[in-house]
């Protein structure tokens, strides 16, 4: 192809996505048919999105507008002193997991989290527990955990 040529290609948008938290306040029916009318083929879905209604409600609202979900955002948040709360956090992050998997999502997206005060190796070494725990669900899900790095302060 001759840069003339490469110029004028249209490019790919088959894996194009847009969070629902990106044009937030629309609700998710309202978000699914904007992507859908200007060809977005994608919709990522934030979980404050499904507030309100059942997933098998959200799933046919993305299913009737064409698009797919590239992701389930956002599941993570292991950091916490307790260790029943961290518990009950992996334990969140199960129910998550089923929730990527019945809207047919590739992936759950993990914001890990952090506290402060506490020893990053240790948060670290929660973040390693928590996700460890949640392996076995992901894959007879067949569902990916994405690990959203940030800066842990």
């Amino acid at each position: 192809m001759t840069p003339t040529q490469s110029q004028h290609a249209a490019p790919d948008r088959s894996r194009l996505a847009v969070h629902t938290m990106t044009t937030k306040p629309l609700s998710i029916a309202e978000a699914a048919d904007a992507y859908s009318r200007r060809g977005i083929p994608g919709i990522s879905v934030w979980v404050e999105a499904l507030e309100g209604m059942t997933t098998a409600n959200a799933k046919q609202i993305v299913d009737d507008a064409g698009l797919k979900v590239p992701a389930l955002v956002r599941g993570g948040f292991f950091c916490a002193s307790s260790g029943p709360e961290r518990q009950k956090r992996v334990d969140h992050n199960r129910q998550l997991i089923r929730t990527a998997a019945e809207l047919d999502a590739e992936m759950l997206v993990l914001v890990v989290g952090a506290e402060p005060g506490v020893p990053l190796d240790q948060q670290r070494g929660w973040v390693r527990d928590g996700i460890e725990q949640l392996l076995a669900d992901a894959e007879s899900a067949n569902v990916k955990l994405a690990i959203e790095p940030l800066h842990p302060m």
